[in-house]
């Protein structure tokens, strides 16, 4: 890891990342991003929504259910094919 640069944190408990840095991570305005915290570190990483089935990150997701379901296209191949053995088994 290497430092890039010190910030302070304002008395609200923000911290400023710079502009460069971000875009360099891929964090624009808007993105989510996880908080993780180790040992007496803190790690920050671009979330990624997970699929249903196979448990495998996402970058752009199947969402349905309002979010309640994510499927990756493995996942909703796998879900699809299940569908079509449920429906034509005439239950």
């Amino acid at each position: 890891m290497k430092s890039v640069g010190i910030r302070k944190i304002d008395r609200l408990g923000r911290c400023i990342i710079p502009i460069e840095i971000r875009e360099m991570v891929g964090f624009f305005s808007g993105t989510p991003i996880e908080i993780y915290v180790e040992g007496r570190s803190i790690h920050l990483k671009k979330y990624q929504r997970t699929c249903s089935i196979t448990g495998e990150a996402v970058d752009n997701p199947l969402v349905l259910d309002n979010g309640q379901i994510v499927l990756s296209p493995e996942g909703a191949k796998y879900v699809l094919e299940q569908l079509k053995t449920y429906i034509a088994s005439d239950r």
